[in-house]
């Protein structure tokens, strides 16, 4: 009698214990089924590894802001200068349409209009809820629009939810920059979604992306360095190169992101971080269209007069009260809001068709293919051929194939 009661309890217990087994073992697969359905973020998505968002674009527009701020020095050491309307369009791709004009003024420190929350979405994305910041205002804004840290860190953190939120890194880069130079933690970064907002940490974005393009430009206006023709034709071909690279998206032009895909620039996650030019009035006409039409068809002698004969440029206008649109409200640091699904700029649904066919225009290498062509429907000239006297900028009887290194994924929704 006690041996058998002894064996119906070891009998017993094994059966309790595979339970409690099988039990254990579906509590981690609902965990898993749970963290792989609420994991937010870049690094569900087939991305390689190492993959570095803008970088190519980053590249092309850091190459024209040095090109810009070069001859905008030289023009102070030299006998010739620019035309008032080349003068005009360096004045604002540099500073905006108000402010000093002064490289001085752009310092290493963030300005103050972006240490107040700002929507994101309006200031990059469009040109008619604000009079002083919006897409193209400047090269300075549109690398803030292109390059700062989006929702939550991203692209630099993945986050998920297990019976709690936890965050990892993805090692990702954005503008070639990682993430200890962009972000101290995952509770920083710039975005906007369905009326909260956030815009923590921007000192690393500026000074890492904006403050150290323009401080590492080779010439910085030292003696004997100021052949202002050179400085002319750089810029000519950085502008040509930058302008190559745009894209089309619902009639309108981007920089950064993805091809084909109609995202608002609102930085609730990585597909949303990029540069949305919208159809501004002339005060509002991006800096980069001022200079294409300054340059174009102009001979050299036409660009750059003597300085005698250039009357002194009106003072810029005071800037207008800043306008905050929609009111925001603070994220919290402790329970991410979940970004939004699939949507266009102007937050209704949009269809696969209108999604894209996933084509990523960024990779973790540099240097570029030669397969793409220019969509901007410029046709500008390539200046890499020989130069005299009379040669235009920005001929507009050439049609030029710019290069783009490509390669594609599919996207998870």
């Amino acid at each position: 009698m006690v041996v058998t009661l002894r064996r119906l309890f070891v009998v017993g217990r094994k059966m309790m214990t595979r339970k409690m087994q099988l039990w254990m073992m579906v509590c981690f697969l609902l965990m898993g089924v749970v963290r792989a359905m609420v994991s937010r973020g870049p690094k569900g998505r087939p991305y390689a590894e190492g993959s570095d968002f803008n970088g190519d674009y980053y590249d092309y527009l850091c190459n024209v802001f040095q090109a810009t701020a070069e001859l905008w020095e030289a023009s102070k050491k030299s006998n010739k200068v620019p035309n008032p309307e080349l003068q005009s369009a360096l004045d604002k791709a540099l500073f905006g349409n108000y402010g000093k004009r002064d490289l001085q003024e752009i310092k290493e420190t963030l300005p103050e209009d972006y240490k107040q929350l700002r929507n994101r979405k309006e200031w990059c994305g469009s040109c008619k809820n604000s009079e002083r910041y919006y897409p193209g205002r400047s090269i300075t804004h549109d690398l803030m629009c292109l390059c700062a840290p989006g929702y939550y860190g991203e692209p630099f953190y993945v986050y998920y939810w297990s019976f709690g939120w936890y965050y990892e890194e993805t090692g990702y880069k954005l503008c070639r920059k990682g993430r200890a130079d962009m972000v101290n933690t995952q509770y920083e970064g710039w975005y906007a979604y369905k009326g909260y907002g956030q815009n923590k940490g921007l000192e690393k974005s500026w000074k890492t992306v904006v403050w150290e393009c323009l401080n590492n430009r080779k010439d910085k206006g030292g003696e004997g360095s100021q052949n202002i023709k050179e400085k002319l034709e750089k810029l000519n071909r950085t502008i040509l190169k930058f302008t190559g690279i745009l894209r089309h998206a619902n009639g309108r032009h981007k920089l950064g992101g993805y091809d084909d895909h109609y995202t608002a620039s609102d930085g609730s996650d990585e597909k949303r971080i990029h540069v949305h030019y919208d159809t501004c009035d002339q005060l509002k006409k991006p800096w980069w269209k001022k200079l294409k039409e300054a340059l174009q068809g102009k001979t050299e002698t036409q660009l750059l007069v003597d300085s005698s004969t250039v009357t002194k440029t009106q003072e810029p206008l005071a800037p207008p009260p800043e306008e905050k649109g929609d009111t925001m409200l603070t994220a919290g640091d402790d329970v991410p809001i979940p970004p939004p699904g699939h949507e266009d700029p102007t937050g209704d649904p949009i269809t696969p068709e209108e999604e894209g066919n996933g084509t990523l225009l960024m990779t973790q290498r540099a240097g570029l293919s030669t397969n793409s062509t220019d969509t901007t429907g410029s046709g500008i000239q390539n200046m890499e051929e020989n130069y005299g006297a009379n040669f235009q900028y920005l001929r507009s009887s050439t049609h030029i194939n710019q290069p783009l290194w490509i390669f594609s994924a599919s996207f998870l929704t």
